[in-house]
């Protein structure tokens, strides 16, 4: 199958695709900045709420929030380094844990389950944290 790729043959032909080129690029980056800004407005105004408080319906996908994590059940996914498929290293470049949010009005009862993205400085951390097989009948 032969696809035919447009070349400018002229200098005012490429001066005009260049031109072409630069506006799809400038507004993709005004676009961006544009929700970059709506977002950073929203975090001025209401700041980053801490997720022990909200409720399963407050919470919105990629929602940045912060609150202190007393358990950790695990982590169930890893992210690492690949090269056309390959994995690359056997180190994890970051994992994401399965996070409890209890209900302490009630009858304290997990509420729901939240992911925390982890990168490698906060492995150790998550990972004295996590709820082990076996290690509540020690």
């Amino acid at each position: 199958m032969h696809i035919p790729i447009l070349l400018p043959r002229t200098k005012k032909g490429l001066i005009i695709a260049l031109a072409v080129v630069s506006a799809i690029f400038l507004g993709l980056a005004i676009f961006a900045y544009f929700d970059w800004q709506k977002d950073y407005h929203i975090l001025q105004e209401k700041g980053r709420p801490d997720f022990n408080t909200l409720t399963e319906d407050q919470l919105e996908a990629g929602m940045s929030v912060h609150g202190d994590i007393d358990l950790a059940l695990g982590a169930y996914a890893e992210s690492y380094e690949t090269d056309l498929g390959i994995r690359t290293s056997d180190e994890s470049s970051s994992l994401y844990y399965l996070i409890p949010i209890f209900d302490m009005a009630g009858d304290g009862k997990i509420r729901y389950l939240i992911t925390f993205h982890a990168e490698p400085e906060d492995f150790d951390t998550l990972d004295k944290s996590s709820l082990r097989p076996g290690a509540a009948s020690r």
